[in-house]
């Protein structure tokens, strides 16, 4: 009884230590920093190497750049809002072999995007190493966990030179190729690791790697199947169908080409696996994207405060 008694006390004692350290941190040694980061940025989705979420086609990986504003509430707490500009692309023609059994659908599929991303995001961030003292005092190495929130928009497009439309740009979401009318802005929940280095006083190194799991399959404008290209054509003109169906423009894909019949009654060129009700992506797994980088952190200087004895 007393040695349960014993562990009681002291463990009640430990904890008001801690909740009381805790309370002289956030009243004496709060700060705040502001920084930059410059990012790689990898996609996972329907136009990927593969169906993991760790499968990606380096040639692929473009960048991402960002602000941001970090607040230091606890030793171990700290609160950061990002802002942040990057691009996500993906390519069937590029990440797809051709005489791979697994592979062979997506090629003869030929899709290919790019998707501007604006993200606004919020996380809270907990150091591994507990800092109860000043900001100069900081550990010269700190790594940390973070999770938190996100939205952005995204406005994926193709880039289209078959002959069928005019070369360029198309923005997709406006056309929707799988007859599906989905959002511009969506929502994530980021999350990941990094470390920081101390460089001097003010200045921290960091590295972070940071999943995004979002809620939309539309990061590259294929989700489900193939429309009806009449159905297409009547709602949003020929660019419409043309971009949903880019198998059509494989030269090596003559022998598969077939003619079908549109729910207008025209006729339009698809091959054996791009009719009206075939697959065109997985439906059942959401879009991804990851950060992963540098940034560079500069603590504000503030005066420091002694406390005062009477």
């Amino acid at each position: 009884m007393k040695s349960k008694l014993l562990i009681t006390t002291l463990l009640f004692t430990s904890l008001l230590a801690a909740e009381l350290r805790a309370q002289e941190f956030t009243k004496r040694y709060r700060y705040t920093a502001l920084g930059v980061n410059a990012m790689a940025t990898g996609y996972y989705g329907d136009v990927t190497p593969g169906p993991s979420i760790l499968s990606t086609d380096p040639k692929l990986i473009r960048y991402n750049v960002g602000i941001y504003g970090q607040r230091k509430f606890y030793a171990n707490w700290s609160a950061r809002v990002s802002l942040s500009y990057g691009r996500l692309r993906g390519d069937d023609a590029e990440s797809a072999k051709r005489f791979e059994a697994e592979d062979a659908g997506r090629w003869e599929r030929n899709l290919s995007f790019r998707n501007d991303i604006k993200e606004l995001s919020l996380v809270a961030i907990y150091d591994l190493k507990a800092n109860y003292a000043t900001f100069f005092k900081r550990p010269e190495f700190t790594p940390y966990i973070f999770g938190g929130v996100a939205v952005f928009h995204h406005n994926p497009k193709a880039y289209y030179e078959g002959g069928l439309i005019e070369t360029g740009w198309y923005a997709l979401q406006p056309l929707q190729t799988e007859g599906v009318k989905y959002s511009k802005v969506q929502f994530s929940i980021p999350f990941g690791f990094g470390a920081r280095f101390r460089l001097n006083q003010n200045f921290d190194l960091g590295f972070e790697v940071g999943w995004r799991g979002t809620f939309t399959d539309y990061l590259d404008d294929v989700s489900t199947k193939y429309a009806d290209k009449g159905d297409l054509n009547a709602a949003h003109g020929k660019e419409a169908w043309v971009l949903a169906d880019r198998s059509i423009e494989l030269p090596d894909l003559a022998d598969k080409q077939i003619t079908v019949i549109g729910s207008d009654g025209q006729s339009y060129p698809a091959t054996s696996m791009s009719s009206a009700g075939q697959q065109r992506g997985d439906h059942t797994r959401n879009d991804w994207y990851v950060l992963t980088g540098f940034s560079l952190n500069y603590i504000l200087d503030q005066s420091y405060k002694t406390p005062k004895f009477r």
